[in-house]
């Protein structure tokens, strides 16, 4: 990538034709679901929390930084 672009990966970038899944720990597997999901439910959540805290404005605008 050229110095100063950014851009959001695809599962394209990712060498499938290389996965060996015998190399995958179970465990590691389980946190990186989580994460993935944490990751991309989050905005969702902020909301949630945003609407919960309504009565803490200064709470309210950390959730959307």
């Amino acid at each position: 990538m050229i110095e100063g672009q950014s851009r959001h990966w695809t599962i394209d970038d990712i060498p499938g034709d290389q996965f060996d899944p015998t190399k995958v720990d179970p465990e590691m597997l389980r946190i990186v679901k989580a994460a993935a999901m944490v990751e991309f439910n989050g905005h969702t959540y902020a909301d949630y929390l945003y609407n919960v805290f309504n009565d803490d404005p200064e709470f309210q605008t950390a959730t959307h930084r």
